[in-house]
């Protein structure tokens, strides 16, 4: 478990998704700080992120390399995730039936964008599309608890309907779920003519940054996705965030609305890469909330 000084640490140097440890702990395991770099635990499965906290970001692979060593050392680990910005080899360092079994090369839509909230919006259109009569048939209500009514599983409902099972799917269902209860979070519901037309969540997860988990609208309604997004952006501005973090784009046209909001990207997209042993490392997906529901054995 992290001290009160790692976990200051992470607040005042964390940037990115895999930083955010109150959401992440959620599903990945035990967080931990060690050498400059968080990773989790849930006694089977390891996810180390590659994005050091350190301001000396050179020579990263032989810390991580040092790191993965520890953790095979001190832990029963089946499987092992690594996502960083560089591709890591562990030869050498394992045993035989310790292998790689997936590397997944970077694509420009993993890169995570960023707002900066002190900034005004480029776009002109949008500019009036805020002042206009269009905007103000929305009303915005925030909350930190939020207590699923009707109007919620219907949009919900809709809005997950027809998407692939997916590990990353069933790991968002989680965290909303607990962040809806535990108030670790701010939700944004907009309303239009008195309907539920969508809901995003986000996190105070550092110092400096917010992280926009969740977006879904009714997509029948206009403006909706817009209208929440300004929503973010103004409330981290108000806390006296510089950044909103909008994290990595699904689609192309994901990515060009990101854009329009002035979603910059922050880095390099990351590696993703897996090594593993035995009945775990041959699943399609290994995370413990997939394990508990056998999904993709």
């Amino acid at each position: 478990m992290l001290s009160p000084r790692e976990a200051d640490l992470v607040r005042s140097r964390g940037y990115c998704f895999n930083h955010a440890i109150t959401l992440m702990a959620t599903t990945e395991g035990e967080p931990f700080v060690r050498d400059g770099f968080v990773l989790y635990w849930d006694g089977r499965r390891v996810l180390l992120s590659g994005e050091s906290l350190d301001e000396d970001t050179n020579k990263v692979e032989p810390k991580v390399r040092d790191l993965v060593r520890w953790c095979l050392t001190e832990w029963p680990v089946e499987t092992l995730w690594y996502v960083g910005p560089e591709r890591l080899s562990l030869a050498g360092m394992c045993s035989r039936e310790f292998r790689c079994m997936k590397i997944i090369p970077p694509t420009a839509l993993d890169t995570e964008l960023v707002v900066d909230c002190r900034n005004e919006v480029v776009s002109r259109r949008l500019r009036r599309w805020l002042r206009s009569e269009s905007r103000r048939a929305f009303e915005i209500r925030r909350t930190r608890i939020l207590l699923f009514a009707a109007d919620h599983f219907r949009l919900l409902d809709k809005f997950f309907s027809g998407k692939e099972r997916t590990e990353f799917l069933l790991n968002l269902v989680l965290q909303m779920s607990a962040f809806a209860a535990n108030g670790a979070g701010e939700w944004f519901e907009a309303w239009h003519k008195g309907r539920l037309a969508g809901l995003a969540m986000a996190t105070d997860s550092f110092f400096d940054m917010d992280m926009a988990v969740f977006v879904c609208s009714d997509r029948t309604i206009p403006g909706v996705g817009d209208v929440l997004h300004a929503s973010m952006i103004d409330a981290s501005r108000e806390k006296g965030k510089r950044f909103l973090n909008l994290g990595p784009s699904l689609t192309e046209g994901h990515a060009r609305f990101k854009g329009k909001w002035g979603g910059k990207p922050r880095g390099s997209p990351p590696w993703w890469q897996q090594w593993g042993r035995g009945e775990l490392a041959k699943r399609q997906y290994d995370g413990w909330p997939a394990r508990l529901l056998d999904l993709g054995k």
